[in-house]
């Protein structure tokens, strides 16, 4: 009976070990299969993620706000926005854009304006294609210079009376001053006529471009735009030809640099 019970013993612990190793395993295969499950949930969640820009992001934040858009404050934002979205518009290519709200349309212009980053930046912030940013820009841009420019600011450029109540306190020797006015100049496309080469070429810039007056108040207000001349037109020539000189009285003082 000793022998027969001495003879069980390996075969009891054999079994013993065969029962846990099996039990680790499948612990180890249902782990494994948990792991697995995890790792293709967080790979489909990394590919429908979209690297996105979105107002919400900084509403609360009026420094943040002024970084990206150029307006100092939500509360003037808000103000242009609602303004601007309350116009019957339609987009500039002909489509309209639904995957991006209005109150994300408006900054991602804005930041064009203030930033000037390239569509495809922008594409990327906004989670859109290059051909959405570029209908979501002009269009905007274009109810901008309609809403804001032509209905306040076009043919009404304040008198030197009214910029007196905002003037800087450095512009106190220039007390009647109505403008100050430069050229600026906008890089162009290389025409492929040589003549048309020729007339845009800017031997100032060394480049071809594309000539325009601004014109701001004493407090940086703009407050005339010209039309774009071709780059080798000089700034006097512009300035006699724009228009911007019809705006001057007797007595009104113009700053502008020796260029003119």
């Amino acid at each position: 009976m000793s022998d027969i019970s001495l003879e069980d013993r390996p075969t009891s612990r054999s079994e013993s070990r065969i029962s846990t190793t099996s039990s680790s395993s499948s612990l180890l295969e249902a782990e494994n299969y948990l792991l697995k499950k995890q790792v293709e949930e967080l790979q489909n969640q990394l590919k429908s993620l979209k690297v996105g820009f979105d107002f919400s992001a900084i509403e609360n934040n009026d420094a943040l706000i002024n970084v990206y858009t150029g307006l100092p404050d939500k509360a003037l934002f808000m103000a242009v926005f609602k303004y601007l979205d309350s116009q019957n518009f339609h987009y500039n290519l002909g489509w309209s854009v639904v995957n991006i709200s209005r109150i994300n349309q408006f900054p991602m212009t804005c930041m064009k304006l203030k930033l000037n980053p390239i569509h495809k930046d922008l594409a990327l912030r906004f989670g859109c294609s290059v051909a959405t940013v570029s209908n979501i820009v002009i269009t905007w841009l274009h109810v901008m210079h309609v809403c804001l420019y032509e209905k306040f600011l076009e043919n009404q450029i304040p008198t030197r009376h009214k910029n007196k109540t905002c003037m800087p306190s450095s512009f106190s020797p220039f007390a009647n001053c109505k403008m100050v006015i430069d050229c600026t100049e906008i890089y162009t496309e290389v025409p492929s006529q040589l003549d048309k080469q020729k007339y845009t070429y800017s031997s100032y810039k060394h480049r071809n471009t594309l000539k325009g007056l601004v014109g701001v108040a004493p407090n940086g207000t703009i407050t005339f735009l010209s039309n774009l001349y071709v780059g080798n037109t000089s700034d006097k020539n512009v300035v006699k030809h724009c228009g911007v000189l019809t705006s001057f009285l007797a007595g009104d003082l113009i700053l502008a640099d020796k260029g003119f």
